[in-house]
């Protein structure tokens, strides 16, 4: 499945495309090699048994955290996993036609849905997880500048009225 590979490595910019595709090392290369880690783990679990959405998850996450990360759209980011079908169908040539109709085909597509709905679903939350990390920074920025200026005032200072009765 190194057309797969292929496919999904241009996805990235050419010279991250190089970079993945040529750098073997971990060391040198380590989200190419989870990349390609993680790709093998997916078409072992494509090919053999098991629950998808259950196994999916874990060999997705780490690819998921860099599309995330490099501004993927979450149709970008899944639609890989969708380039599957695609080299599966060139690779069966001349007998496509009588694998469309099997039922071990339409497994094998629906295995290939499974795996992009659970790719979408770590995508999204990689994505809401660095959306917090963002609000996060940029709330305590602004409480730290704020602080600085003399604006923040501790509020364990001030009586608490919740106790008197509110005449209107």
């Amino acid at each position: 499945m190194d057309q797969w590979q292929d496919r999904v490595l241009a996805t990235y910019s050419p010279d991250a495309y190089r970079l993945f595709k040529h750098k073997n090392d971990p060391f040198a290369n380590p989200v190419g090699s989870k990349l390609k880690k993680g790709l093998e783990g997916l078409l072992d679990l494509l090919l053999g048994e098991g629950d998808v959405r259950a196994k999916a998850p874990e060999l997705l996450e780490e690819s998921m955290k860099v599309r995330a990360v490099q501004d993927f759209s979450p149709s970008d980011a899944v639609g890989f996993l969708f380039e599957l079908k695609g080299v599966i169908r060139e690779q069966a040539g001349k007998d496509l036609p009588k694998l469309d109709e099997s039922p071990e085909w339409f497994a094998l597509d629906s295995r290939i849905d499974a795996i992009a709905l659970a790719g979408f679903d770590v995508f999204m939350e990689c994505r809401e997880k660095l959306n917090r990390i963002r609000v996060n920074e940029v709330r305590n920025l602004s409480y730290k500048a704020m602080k600085r200026a003399n604006l923040v005032c501790d509020l364990s200072e001030i009586p608490d009225d919740s106790d008197e009765e509110t005449v209107n």
